[in-house]
């Protein structure tokens, strides 16, 4: 009976194993631009986005054009298209502060 138990255990040893190993390598193969998203490389590139090397990526800052460039490089090699006129970096306007007037009230 344990002689049952030990070979049916390394059987499964030796499947489940062999799942892993088939798993690893087919990562190597995977297609950059292919529509398969892979977490680790999602969390390669929040580890570089979130890094202290972009310095909070606040807008208009050496680190916020070192996250844009990071971002446009992987969407190029990714093949996304880039809309509209200008390419990945498009120009935009935005109201960053409003004052309160004297006939303003809550």
């Amino acid at each position: 009976m344990n002689e049952k138990i030990n070979k049916l255990i390394i059987l499964l040893i030796i499947v489940i194993s062999g799942i892993f190993i088939i798993n690893r390598s087919n990562q190597d193969k995977i297609d950059p631009g292919s529509a398969e998203i892979m977490s680790f490389e999602i969390l390669a590139h929040i580890k570089y986005l979130a890094s202290d090397n972009l310095k909070g990526r606040l807008p208009g800052t050496p680190g916020s054009k070192l996250a844009i460039d990071y971002i446009s490089k992987h969407w190029e090699a990714q093949g996304v298209e880039p809309a509209g006129t200008k390419g990945y970096k498009q120009p935009f306007s935005f109201i960053n502060s409003v004052s309160l007037g004297k006939r303003n009230m809550l």
